[in-house]
């Protein structure tokens, strides 16, 4: 796995692909990508501000992500990453006090809460009807949303009850149909929408999958990112071949080289003159300036080279997701957007300093990645019209299948209890005790709960039924403890998408929380007004043909 880029910060300047034909008769120069440019400083004006990052106190999530004090870190400001209107990226990774906005789907009948699908509102929007991706896509681009993510699994939950007939009569996320096919046909229906998908380490061999997002970027012009997991259910595993789940140190340890594979691929491999488009001669590319990757790794062979030309991005824009210690450091090593759902703004801002420094230690700036909250909001003309409506979809809410959610994920077969059993939390299985503490918690600690306490409504995401108004509040809570973005769930697609459009976006807009208008540019662009490529102290850059062919 390569690591920073020699000169990690800064050394070189970043470069947009080489697209126009050279005259003929023209020589090519291949030592000009090896030159050393000093690349421009990110702050034009001012001078930096020096912003302490402080662990996280003790005993709060993120505790022990931080392996040294922390120290006075410039943190230099730079104009804003999405319009060139003179505001400015502070450090909890939002853009002159506006959020970004995505919308959160899977393509299966019930994704974030189960028994949903069956909502008269959610009828009409079948996940296997192309028209429904395509609406979504104009509603989202209408509003200005940032993106759609489009999450993913290759496998059935855990066993309830002993076998996986409830998941499968109930829809309980299953079936499911593939991510990167969803993202790019909604894609293809949109200009500015970013295009973010899942898909996980034991899908594809990262020489193919390097392939197919490189096909995702090129087909959107530049607007694909790539949420990068690595699977824990253990159907996944057994679906392709494995014997189970391995341990989660060998699962970070195969991600982080799989990743390493798709740089070397995408940044490597193709130089950028490699393409000639020359018609007279008959020359398309420049066989001097393409190479092989030649890896051999730990857990992966490829000897390459990459079969696409350099796409906008070269590497789609990255993200990863989790709250633990080890998905924190993975975000820190190579997320621009890490997805995650602390349960408080408290602990999004506990969060939001464990990544920043994590960054640091890595030779990233905390401007490098945002952090982004899952949420869901039911939304009212009142509060009471709201509330109301959340009691109304509760009522198709499925406890038993939000159960095996829960514990699915997990791999906890939760079936022993029925679903109004009430039963004392001392005397749940220790699993399961650590899997839902948080939740108990969160609903006040009982002694004695039911299953359909501790799946209802609300209780397993952080959601907020409320007004426009209420729920713009809501959100400038979050943004001022560092949440840089929002990744909207869906507890009734896709209506909910439209209410949140017709109603609160406006509001959000008004209030400066969210952009008005689209700017030109691949969606690394949008993001972070940096250029196209990304920056030279992201590992991946150590890759770069200009990079590996200098001497360090």
């Amino acid at each position: 796995m390569g690591g920073r880029a020699p000169g990690a910060g800064g050394r070189h300047r970043r470069r947009r692909h080489a697209r126009r034909a050279r005259p003929r008769g023209r020589r090519h120069r291949p030592h000009r990508h090896r030159q050393r440019l000093r690349r421009r400083p990110r702050r034009s004006r001012g001078s930096p501000a020096r912003v302490r990052l402080p662990a996280p106190p003790r005993g709060a999530r993120g505790q022990g992500l931080v392996g040294q004090r922390p120290e006075e870190t410039d943190v230099r400001e730079h104009p804003a990453r999405h319009r060139g209107d003179g505001g400015r990226v502070l450090v909890n990774g939002h853009r002159d006090g506006q959020l970004y906005f995505n919308a959160f789907v899977q393509a299966t009948p019930g994704h974030h809460y189960a028994g949903t699908w069956a909502l008269p509102s959610v009828r009409e929007h079948r996940y296997n009807d192309p028209k429904t991706w395509r609406q979504l896509g104009a509603t989202l681009e209408k509003a200005k949303f940032d993106g759609v993510f489009v999450a993913d699994t290759i496998g059935l939950l855990g066993t309830f009850r002993g076998n996986h007939d409830y998941q499968i009569e109930h829809a309980v996320e299953f079936p499911h149909t593939d991510a990167i096919i969803v993202a790019t046909l909604i894609g293809a229906t949109t200009e500015d929408l970013g295009i973010f998908f899942t898909s996980s380490m034991i899908q594809n061999h990262p020489f193919e999958f390097a392939r197919l997002a490189s096909a995702v970027d090129q087909m959107t012009n530049g607007r694909a990112g790539w949420n990068a997991v690595t699977s824990a259910l253990s159907s996944s595993y057994r679906n392709v071949g494995w014997d189970d789940v391995p341990s989660r140190e060998e699962r970070y340890a195969r991600v982080d080289e799989f990743m390493g594979v798709c740089y070397k691929a995408w940044e490597g491999s193709w130089s950028d003159t490699s393409v000639l488009f020359e018609v007279e001669s008959g020359r398309y590319a420049d066989p001097s300036q393409v190479r092989r990757i030649d890896h051999s790794g730990h857990y992966y062979t490829s000897a390459g080279p990459h079969a696409s030309e350099p796409t906008p991005q070269r590497t789609p824009l990255m993200a990863t997701a989790g709250g633990s210690a080890f998905a924190v450091d993975m975000a820190a090593r190579h997320a621009e957007m890490m997805l995650s759902a602390p349960r408080n703004p408290a602990e999004a801002r506990d969060m939001r300093k464990a990544l920043d420094q994590k960054l640091i230690e890595y030779g990233r700036s905390p401007e490098d990645a945002v952090l982004f909250q899952n949420m869901h909001f039911v939304v009212g003309s009142t509060h009471e019209e709201a509330e109301r409506k959340a009691a109304e979809i509760a009522e198709y809410i499925d406890p038993i299948g939000g159960l095996l959610m829960s514990g699915g994920i997990a791999n906890l077969d939760l079936g022993m209890w029925d679903v109004d059993e009430r039963f004392k939390v001392t005397d749940a299985p220790a699993a399961f005790q650590a899997h839902f503490g948080p939740r108990i918690a969160a609903i006040g600690s009982p002694e004695t709960i039911t299953i359909r306490e501790l799946t209802g409504f609300g209780t397993p995401k952080v959601g907020f039924a409320g007004t426009p108004e209420e729920i713009a509040d809501e959100l400038t809570v979050w943004r001022d403890h560092g949440i840089g973005g929002v990744n909207l769930g869906d507890y009734a697609f896709h209506g909910m998408y439209e209410d949140f459009v017709d109603h609160v976006v406006p509001v959000l807009q008004e209030r400066g929380l969210m952009q008005r208008e689209y700017t030109p540019g691949t969606v690394r662009q949008k993001f972070f007004g940096q250029g196209d490529l990304l920056p030279s102290s992201h590992r991946a850059a150590s890759h770069r043909w200009w990079d590996a062919t200098s001497p360090a």
